[in-house]
């Protein structure tokens, strides 16, 4: 499984069930390259958000053409892009810093910012300096 990104929540207001990225934060959420990521209310979601305004698959992150691309699956609940509203079933590629928000209510969201993760530094880290300089 390779990592592209991830979600971080920045609110505090609602409560998220994560059922995904074991080794981050409550607060923090792995994107795979080859696994939609699906934010909503119906079991089996990566993140559960609970409440009636929530859609089952209210937003899904999906890797395509080498980019993070968001779309709003939600047809009476808004899912906003840095405070834009986004049409429903729109896709738009993400850039690193962007926050993404659920409305739960006309009052309340849950908000993520998402930050894009580099393969190319993942793989340099967790390479072991020990194995290349074996003669």
């Amino acid at each position: 499984m390779m990592i592209c990104g991830r979600l971080r929540r920045v609110d505090a207001s609602s409560p998220a069930t994560a059922t995904k990225s074991p080794s981050a934060s409550a607060s923090s959420y792995e994107l795979q390259r080859d696994a939609p990521f699906v934010i909503g209310r119906q079991q089996g979601s990566d993140v559960r958000l609970n409440g009636a305004a929530v859609s089952r698959r209210h937003a899904v992150f999906q890797m395509i053409d080498g980019e993070m691309v968001l779309k709003n699956m939600s047809k009476l609940n808004p899912v906003s892009l840095n405070d834009a509203i986004l049409d429903v079933e729109t896709a738009v590629q993400l850039k690193d810093g962007d926050r993404i928000g659920i409305h739960l209510t006309s009052e309340d969201e849950a908000t993520f910012v998402y930050e894009r993760v580099v393969a190319e530094l993942i793989e340099s880290v967790t390479r072991s300096p020990l194995k290349e300089n074996v003669n």
